[in-house]
């Protein structure tokens, strides 16, 4: 892909993310390794790496040995020994090159995606969960409950309306009016179901759709119905915790998606509509 030229104002925040992220040691290696010249080595590491990035421009007109630096920074190599510092700083400069339509991946690589619009946007899409969500090929469903306003509240509500999405998919998918277990169960029943994940003639196929089931009605005990009755202060929902459950309720989604719905018949054995 062809990489955009970044203005000054990007290069002066990329300068300051990496500047106060890492070492003056780490800062040499990287400049070393992307043919950068250090000409400012006695200055302060945000300044030291800008005036670097400002001299290279000057001479080559190109933001090009940025691209190459950062190329340099998020090898995923660098960030077996210290993934916390490693993915921070990731996720800060997306906020920074997504307003030029581009983001670096844990693979270590660059990627068009559609430029931000402003800093919020910026932001949010670069936000450490979400961005880790999308690494890890979550259900579009469960990305939407993770905008800014839901995360502000420590991934709680965020997690709590990801949950509610598998009984609304499972209602549009069956028609049926209920909620929670008695809903998953009724629609998923291995006799007479009103969806199927499919021909239910096998015992795999059988055990597949009473797991699947069961993992519903699990997710909703779990989560649902414990974020419905506590008090936030009282179930605190980590990051680490967040992503683990959303990454299950995306799994369950996508299996939802596989569902077919199993058309039911009156006593006169016509087709209800």
């Amino acid at each position: 892909m062809t990489l955009p030229t970044l203005d000054d104002g990007q290069l002066n925040d990329i300068a300051n993310i990496i500047g106060k992220g890492l070492s003056g040691t780490q800062i040499k290696n990287l400049l070393d390794a992307s043919n950068i010249k250090d000409v400012q080595a006695s200055y302060g590491k945000p300044t030291r790496l800008y005036e670097a990035f400002k001299a290279e421009y000057s001479q080559t007109k190109s933001s090009n040995h940025v691209w190459a630096f950062l190329l340099e920074c998020f090898k995923p190599s660098r960030g077996v020994l210290d993934t916390g510092t490693y993915e921070l700083l990731r996720c800060k400069v997306n906020e920074v090159i997504s307003l030029s339509g581009v983001e670096v991946r844990n693979d270590g690589h660059f990627y068009s995606v559609p430029k931000a619009n402003n800093v919020s946007e910026a932001k949010q899409r670069s936000n450490s969960l979400i961005q880790k969500l999308r690494d890890n090929r979550a259900h579009c469903d469960v990305i939407k409950f993770c905008n800014e306003e839901l995360l502000a509240d420590d991934y709680f509500h965020a997690v709590h309306e990801a949950a509610k999405s598998l009984c609304d998919k499972v209602r549009e998918l069956s028609g049926l009016n209920k909620d929670g277990s008695s809903l998953f169960e009724e629609a998923l029943c291995t006799k007479n179901p009103y969806i199927a994940l499919s021909s239910l003639t096998t015992s795999t196929e059988i055990n597949e759709q009473r797991g699947l089931c069961d993992m519903l009605c699990g997710v909703y005990s779990m989560v649902r119905n414990v974020t419905a009755h506590e008090l936030r202060i009282k179930w605190i929902v980590h990051e680490e915790d967040a992503l683990d459950i959303l990454l299950v309720i995306s799994f369950l989604h996508k299996k939802l998606d596989q569902c077919v719905k199993v058309p039911k018949y009156n006593s006169m054995g016509i087709k209800n509509s």
